[in-house]
């Protein structure tokens, strides 16, 4: 069923169990500005769907390198290399994890932002509205919104089986260099030796901003 919603132009399905729904969630916690798994695209995310082997983000840690192989198309190797992408994507920083879970009005920059104040999902968890509302460039709706997610029953069993399957990171390091400090930068067109997305992560750990 769809619904408008106050303030917004979209058009939101509130079934919670409508499969196209739960495949495009799959699909961008997969996504690479979120977990960036390898090898898992919409065909093969349809496919597991329809064999019932997953039904939830979570469920892609559950995956054995047999049930993979039960999907067309895919042999050994191939399952093998999509098994290793998805473990491999369990050491993702905590900005990476947080972009994953679809918080509403949470981005990618966003979560970025969130990420360098709070260091863990406990942190999350433990903040309180005021203090989500006081972090430079978060605004009320959107610290109403992280809130409400980090406190809603079924989000909060979804971290604990990320947190038992091996997935509970932790902010980068807050060792930085210093070398850019105090300098601001903004990044337009296109740069000769890297992408914008690799200027902006060498600025942020070199001090600047």
């Amino acid at each position: 069923m769809l619904e408008e919603r106050e303030n917004e132009v979209g058009i939101y399905c509130n079934n919670p169990e409508c499969s196209q729904l739960m495949c495009a969630k799959i699909e961008y916690w997969t996504s690479k500005e979120a977990m960036d798994i390898e090898f898992v695209g919409p065909s093969l995310i349809q496919q597991l769907y329809d064999k019932k082997l997953v039904s939830t983000p979570v469920d892609l840690y559950r995956l054995t390198i047999e049930d993979l192989m039960t999907l067309d198309n895919i042999k050994e190797k191939s399952a093998s290399n999509i098994y290793m992408s998805i473990q491999e994507s369990k050491t993702r920083p905590l900005n990476r994890l947080v972009t994953a879970l679809g918080i509403r009005h949470v981005g990618k920059e966003t979560a970025d932002i969130l990420s360098n104040e709070l260091r863990s999902i406990e942190d999350f968890k433990n903040a309180t509205l005021e203090q989500l509302s006081d972090i430079d460039g978060i605004g009320e709706i959107i610290a109403l919104s992280v809130y409400e997610f980090f406190h809603n029953d079924a989000n909060i069993k979804l971290l604990e089986e990320l947190k038992e399957l091996g997935i509970n990171p932790i902010a980068k390091s807050e060792q930085k260099s210093v070398i850019l400090s105090g300098k601001v930068f903004v990044l337009t067109g296109t740069l000769p030796s890297m992408s914008r997305d690799e200027a902006k992560a060498f600025i942020e750990k070199n001090g600047g901003t």
